[in-house]
């Protein structure tokens, strides 16, 4: 790639956040990238019966009992002995993006800043499938590797 696509963009998109990376500074061929990757991982919870994001397994599987944010961000943590740690940003997004699929909803007295959580029927039924798939997987995996997990 020559110089001229190499230049870096206006200092406005440097300041873009994305699941908590922080631009300081891009090319266009970055930017492709960027959009690229973020466009395969939105598509990727449950579209036709596909996978779901882990972290968007972790969350379901939080919200069988009723929480709220900070508490579904300490569950993953625990549940992964440290390995996915989500910022506030991460969580709230997904939290919404949830909801907007209708698979939890808001629990009980939702106002004020501790909205609490749980998963919805059509959350359930999801996890469940995600279970599925993943015990099938792990089955098959064992078959081939010959149970050395």
């Amino acid at each position: 790639m020559g110089s001229a696509g190499r230049r870096v963009l206006p200092r406005f998109l440097s300041l873009l956040l994305y699941f908590g990376l922080l631009l300081t500074s891009i090319t266009v061929s970055d930017i492709f990238i960027t959009v690229t990757v973020i466009r395969r991982q939105t598509m990727r919870d449950n579209a036709k019966g596909g996978a779901l994001t882990e972290v968007t397994f972790y969350i379901l599987l939080s919200l069988y009992t009723p929480k709220h944010g900070y508490t579904v961000m300490q569950f993953i943590e625990e549940k992964t002995d440290g390995r996915l740690s989500l910022g506030a940003g991460t969580l709230y997004g997904a939290l919404n993006s949830l909801q907007d699929k209708k698979w939890i909803e808001p629990y009980g007295d939702s106002e004020g800043r501790k909205k609490e959580y749980h998963i919805t029927a059509q959350g359930k039924e999801i996890a469940e499938k995600e279970l599925a798939r993943l015990n099938e997987l792990v089955s098959i995996a064992s078959e081939i590797i010959g149970g050395a997990v």
